[in-house]
């Protein structure tokens, strides 16, 4: 199996031979070194091609001028470029034992890792003025992963895991955006999204890592930037959603502690001002009327205020610990029921060619199976799918298919106790879609829920979409009858905003409540029908799909007024009226695409501006129709909706770029 090392580099050519040597002179072969420039000066440049030059297998690149300065940015760069099984991660001033690599590798094989694992080693940490350290050396003390971390004494650091490559790819890599933190910010990250490290170490260390206090990443510890990063880091760590214990929850809470000394010390009051909220969510009322207490008292030193350091002490003793309201919480399940994906299909290889393995490749504990109803494809759909491990096609007649019908239909014929739904042009964004999705059900008995929906940031997918939110119940809830009986029309569309592009149900709930049948928001409407026959439904953003709408003028008119005719029919709501895409939506358009999508192509720009022009425009005109339409009364309306006809708005797997 071949490893990909990556190193970022800017101006460290005086440790870089070393590094090399060690690297070269290694007992595995099977290797590819790819260093990743910076910006260094062009001294130190010619020392890195120098290197590169002396074996085939090292290459020396350039970070990707599109991305941010930064060694995460170096790192991603040389991930998008590696082709290796297995990642490892070295900075310019480390050096490897002789035997690395094949001590990794060897190691990684006894451990007999399942597809959601990742194994980690040890590191020494050194200086040229103190003697070496190891980093986490008691291999007989008790460790939890996310309680080191959160402590600011994680197992290892950035060179200790041997990453699967399919794995640091699935999770997205490095961030960018972290200024300092960054090993504690991809493991925190890992562990959320469901991968686990597992304790793979030979008896010695096999990395050495070098403390220089010229470094990087020891300068300016304390810089505004560097807290932002730390900021944004602890709040990612409070909006998660996963199961903490009571040592986590003080791990957490302590560190959140520091960051706000951070930003007090700075002056930062917006982003302080944010944390006590986060942690009434996460961790507790009283922490956060702390938190607020200790704003007050920014003009002194906190470090010598006698009421910091008695609060300090109560949050390491353990504060009382209290969660929000009943939502949505997720416990390990000791019997995992059977699953079965159910998937309508048609003329889909234009998705399945890049996405199926997606779906066949899910770390659950239980039983799935692969449903797909087939409406008439005749591209070589049915049988991509029959040579499929898990799957079975059952086919229909095109006239024959309905969204609701369809669905039901395939509830019928689902072999698991839960269906799990989704479309072509979805796929699951890691290995723990089914777990999650699972979890979030059985542990609060709930009839459904519904998984959240992102759009994947590449340069063929709108730019202006990569930021949308898709579902309304952005946040994990838990809905019954009383939450609609006497709510607004808002909100019982909030409770109700389902899709059925990730949503989960148990067999029993579809074959008591099916699908209406209805050309658009059968979804929606099963989650009305549901709450009104007292059931509960939940929604949750720990499970996640790739999905993503190539829009044409057709599509967009179709799907815009199926969405305002249905919200209008079951809520009585109403869209507000739209202005033209005007100077101001054109500017903030476009520094949604060249800042955060960082498109500076202007050809493309022009591309996806004018295609953004005109999803406005048709959007505009056809909601300016509908409420014409509602103020002329039903006959308007009932004539304006059989204008659209009788199929529903279909997707396209065609780009623009």
């Amino acid at each position: 199996m071949k490893v990909s090392i990556i190193t970022p580099f800017f101006n460290s050519s005086e440790h870089l031979r070393e590094l090399a040597d060690s690297i070269k002179c290694q007992s595995y072969a099977d290797w590819e070194w790819i260093l990743v420039d910076d910006g260094s000066s062009n001294k130190e440049w010619q020392e890195a091609e120098s290197v590169a030059d002396s074996d085939p297998r090292i290459l020396a690149m350039h970070r990707n001028p599109e991305k941010p300065k930064g060694a995460c940015a170096c790192r991603n760069t040389g991930l998008d470029q590696s082709s290796g099984e297995y990642i490892l991660f070295l900075d310019s001033d480390d050096y490897l034992d002789l035997n690395c690599l094949a001590t990794r590798l060897n190691h990684a094989h006894r451990a007999a890792l399942q597809p959601n694992e990742v194994p980690y080693f040890q590191t020494v940490a050194f200086s040229e003025s103190e003697p070496r350290k190891v980093w986490w050396d008691d291999a007989n003390q008790p460790m939890e992963w996310l309680e080191s971390v959160w402590n600011l004494k994680p197992p290892c650091q950035s060179s200790g895991p041997l990453w699967p490559s399919k794995t640091i790819k699935s999770i997205g890599g490095w961030n960018e955006e972290m200024a300092v933190w960054q090993d504690l910010e991809i493991h925190t990250r890992a562990h959320i999204e469901g991968f686990r490290f597992v304790d793979a170490r030979p008896e010695q260390p096999d990395v050495y890592y070098r403390i220089s206090a010229n470094s990087l990443s020891h300068q300016n510890f304390h810089s505004s930037e560097k807290t932002k990063s730390r900021f944004a880091f602890v709040c990612d760590c409070l909006n998660s959603e996963i199961p903490l214990t009571i040592e986590q929850k003080q791990a957490l809470t302590v560190l959140t502690f520091s960051v706000l000394k951070a930003l007090i010390a700075q002056k930062d009051w917006k982003r302080a001002q944010q944390l006590p909220n986060l942690c009434r969510i996460r961790i507790s009322d009283e922490i956060k009327r702390t938190f607020q207490q200790l704003i007050r008292f920014h003009r002194l030193k906190l470090d010598r205020l006698p009421l910091v350091k008695s609060y300090r002490a109560r949050i390491i003793n353990g504060l009382p610990v209290h969660s929000k309201r009943a939502i949505l919480t997720r416990p390990y399940l000791a019997n995992w029921p059977s699953v079965t994906i159910l998937i309508p299909t048609f003329n889909a290889m234009g998705w399945f060619r890049s996405s199926y393995a997606d779906f066949l490749e899910q770390d659950y504990a239980g039983a799935y199976d692969i449903l797909v109803i087939d409406s008439g494809s005749t591209d070589g759909t049915v049988e991509f799918l029959q040579d499929q491990d898990r799957t079975t096609v059952h086919s229909i007649a095109s006239e024959d298919f309905g969204h609701g019908n369809t669905r039901n239909l395939g509830a019928q014929l689902a072999k698991g106790d839960l269906v799990l739904m989704t479309v072509q042009d979805a796929r699951p964004r890691n290995s723990g879609w089914i777990s999650n999705m699972v979890q979030a059900l059985e542990s609060n008995g709930l009839d459904g829920v519904c998984g959240k929906q992102a759009v994947p940031c590449d340069e063929d997918k709108n730019p202006l979409q990569w930021y949308r939110p898709i579902n309304e119940a952005s946040e994990d809830d838990v809905f019954n009858k009383a939450s609609v009986e006497d709510a607004s029309p808002q909100e019982k569309l909030r409770a109700c905003s389902w899709d059925n592009v990730n949503a989960i149900y148990r067999k029993s709930s579809l074959l008591s409540q099916p699908f209406r049948d209805v050309r658009f928001g059968e979804d929606m409407f099963w989650a009305l029908d549901v709450l009104q026959a007292n059931g509960k439904i939940g929604y949750t953003h720990r499970s996640k799909v790739w999905h993503y709408h190539h829009q044409h003028p057709g599509f967009t008119r179709k799907r815009v007024f199926y969405m305002h005719y249905w919200r209008y029919m079951a809520f009585e709501c109403l869209p507000k009226p739209r202005s033209q895409w005007g100077f101001t939506d054109a500017f903030r358009g476009l520094k949604t695409i060249v800042w955060h999508a960082r498109i500076f192509n202007p050809f493309v720009l022009i591309q996806w501006m004018k295609y953004n022009q005109q999803i406005a425009k048709e959007s505009t005109e056809i909601t300016e129709e509908f409420l014409k339409a509602v103020q002329s009364g039903d006959a308007a309306l009932n004539t304006l909706y059989s204008s659209f006809g009788t199929q529903s708005p279909m997707a396209t797997a065609k780009t623009i770029a």
